[in-house]
């Protein structure tokens, strides 16, 4: 699991750009009388997604060099996208988040749960 660690950052850092997304929408619709710090602001936020997508994908790829199995890494980021997203949807937009989201996410870190001891049996195996 120390190996993850890469992996769960990229899935902090992909959520943040969704955050950054999410922000700048809401100033590229509204219409004032500060029509130029609007712009600046909109900009700023989506300078901000691409810094935090770009820092997501740099992590992603060094957990997919830490570890032998992909797919591990995948649902790791995956997870932490998911749980990320939430947490930041509740503390910065009110979201309300269902059941059933409560639900699907369990079932996806019970599923990396599962694939990262797996990994770790085989490659105990391995060097044996």
């Amino acid at each position: 699991m120390k190996l993850l660690k890469n992996a769960f950052l990229a899935g902090f850092f992909a959520s943040c750009g969704s955050v950054f997304a999410k922000f700048s929408s809401s100033f590229e619709s509204e219409e004032s009388s500060f029509a130029s710090w609007n712009i600046f602001i909109y900009v700023s936020f989506m300078t901000l997604m691409i810094l935090c997508n770009s820092t997501g994908l740099f992590f992603f790829t060094k957990s997919l060099h830490d570890v032998d199995n992909t797919v591990v890494a995948t649902l790791a980021s995956t997870v932490s996208n998911y749980i990320n997203s939430g947490v930041m949807g509740i503390l910065f937009f009110n979201e309300t988040l269902s059941w059933y989201w409560f639900i699907g996410c369990s079932f996806a870190v019970i599923g990396i749960l599962f694939t990262a001891s797996e990994e770790t049996q085989q490659n105990r195996d391995k060097n044996k």
